[in-house]
C-alpha cells in the first residue's frame, strides 16, 4: 500500500487546430495554342481550395486542376464566363487556352486556400 504519496497522472496536453485562409490572386496572359502554364501549385502541405477562373478573351480556356491522390480534372471556361471550383486538396492549377494561334489568352484567377494548422 502506498501510503502519504498521491497517484500521479500525466496531463494531455490537447492541441488545438484553427483553420487559417489565404487569399491568391493574379492575371492570366497566354498566348492561344501555346503549352499549358502553371499559375498555382503547392508546395508544403496541400490546402483545399476555392478556385475563380474568369474567362476575358475570344478563345476558350481549360483550367486543368491536380489534386492531391493524382487524380485531375479539365474544366472549360467559355469565352466571357466565369467558373467556381471547389476542390478538397491542391497540387496546382494550370489554364490552356485553345483559339488562333497569333491571337492571347486573358483571364483572372483567384484561389482563396483553406489550410488547419496546430496551434
Amino acid at each position: 500500500m502506498n501510503v502519504g504519496r498521491p497517484c500521479k497522472f500525466k496531463k494531455k496536453r490537447f492541441r488545438r487546430v484553427r483553420t487559417t485562409l489565404e487569399k491568391i490572386c493574379g492575371r492570366i496572359f497566354q498566348a492561344c495554342d501555346s503549352e499549358p502554364k502553371v499559375y498555382f501549385r503547392a508546395v508544403d502541405q496541400r490546402p483545399s481550395a476555392v478556385i475563380q477562373v474568369e474567362n476575358k478573351s475570344a478563345c476558350t480556356m481549360k483550367a486543368v486542376v491536380q489534386l492531391n491522390d493524382n487524380r485531375s480534372f479539365t474544366q472549360i471556361i467559355e469565352r466571357e464566363q466565369q467558373v467556381s471550383i471547389d476542390v478538397p486538396s491542391i497540387q496546382y492549377l494550370k489554364i490552356e487556352c485553345d483559339g488562333d494561334t497569333g491571337g492571347y489568352c486573358r483571364g483572372f484567377y483567384t484561389l482563396c486556400l483553406r489550410r488547419k494548422v496546430r496551434c
